[in-house]
Parts: C-alpha cells; structure tokens; sequence
C-alpha cells in the first residue's frame, strides 16, 4: 500500500482498521479522506468499494470501483488483484473470487479479508463445506467482519449442524451497533433460518418477526 501523502496513509490505516471491524460509515469517512489527500491512492479507492458495497451505496460503488480500474494500469501487481478481487465480489465472479484470493493468499496465508473472499466464493457456489473450511480460522480468531458469522453460519444450517451454526452467528450481535437496523434484520432472519431448519418453529417465528419490526419486507 503506497501513497505520496502521510495524511492520506494515515486516513487509510484508519479506514482499513474500521473497516475490518465492520464499521462500515466510520471507513468511508476516513477513506474518502485519505482519497481527497491523494486522489490517485490505489488501495483507497478498492476499500471504499468495499465500504460502499456493505453500506449498499451503489452510487457509490459505481464510483469508487470506476476510479480503480482507472488507475489500475499504473497499479502494482498486488494492488491490480485486489481490484479485480473487489471487483468480482461486487459483481457475483464466485469462481474469480475463488481464484484471485487463492493467489492472494498464496502470498499472505494470514490475509484474513482473502481468506474471507475464498469462503465467500465457495459459498455463492453452493460448495458450502469448502466455506466452512475456509472461514473456521477467521472464527477461532473472532475476526470482526459480520458477514463471516452470518454466511459460515448458513453454511452450517445448510450441512445440517446447528449447534455450530448459531455458535458462529452469536458473534455478530456484538459486532453490529444497534443503529444498523437492516444487519441486526439479518441477524434475527438468518438466527430464525436455523430454529426453522432444525424444528424450533417458536423460536424461529419469534426471530422472523423481530427481523421484520426492524426491516418491514425484509426476507
């Protein structure tokens, strides 16, 4: 990660910190902070893509991955993979998630956004069990990115562990601020998944409608 501007590397490790913690508001803050200090930071504008594309800002989106690719020619090769890699994700590439973050970790096997981006794919495909085995270090590490705990927790429910499945999703309460109404939604929908799968009708019923007095419609 390079950039000419100390202020805006400073706004980036911030960013990044943030973002990795799933605050997503926060990163985008200091991420277009570090691009207003140097409009031609490379891994800036691949951050706010991703910061964006959990705030389901598509103008945003749009924009940030546009500036990206602008300036992926004069990237470095690293840099160019995790714009193609941001790029698949918000795209749904399944299979060019699969095989940029193998690259990526092949070179960092502690990359914990790559291995996320791995199981991620793999989970899209339906290849649930390769997502569980790619995700397990980030939960015995209790990384903070939510959607770890969602996704590997419907992987789980989809292999029929329960057990397993509501133990990987009750990290997330903690990391979701009660002001996102649309995750704590999710987490109540995807918790109210796994009763129903397993034959808890009560206490699914109760989750499905908490997700619903938080995001009316939400399914």
């Amino acid at each position: 990660v390079t950039s000419r501007s100390l202020d805006a590397f400073r706004h980036y490790v911030r960013g990044r910190s943030l973002l990795m913690s799933s605050q997503w508001v926060e990163a985008r803050g200091e991420l277009e902070a570090a691009i207003a200090a140097d409009s031609n930071f490379v891994m800036a504008y691949v951050d706010l893509t991703g910061a964006c594309f959990n705030l389901e800002d598509y103008p945003c989106i749009g924009a940030a991955y546009a500036h990206a690719l602008r300036l992926r020619p004069r990237a470095a090769p690293r840099e160019q993979l995790n714009i193609d890699l941001i790029g698949a994700i918000v795209n749904d590439q399944n299979e060019q998630q699969i095989r940029i973050a193998s690259e990526l970790l092949q070179t960092d096997p502690e990359g914990a956004f790559w291995r996320y981006a791995l199981g991620r794919g793999y989970y899209f495909s339906g290849r649930y069990r390769e997502a569980v085995d790619a995700w397990q270090p980030l939960l015995e590490r209790r990384w903070k990115w939510v959607w770890t705990n969602i996704y590997m927790s419907d992987a789980l429910c989809r292999l029929k562990r329960y057990d397993e499945a509501l133990a990987a999703l009750e990290p997330g309460w903690e990391l979701v601020d009660e002001s996102r109404t649309d995750l704590r939604a999710t987490l109540f929908r995807f918790r109210g998944r796994i009763h129903s799968d397993r034959g808890d009708y009560e206490l699914a019923s109760a989750d499905f409608d908490a997700a619903e007095r938080l995001r009316p419609g939400y399914e």
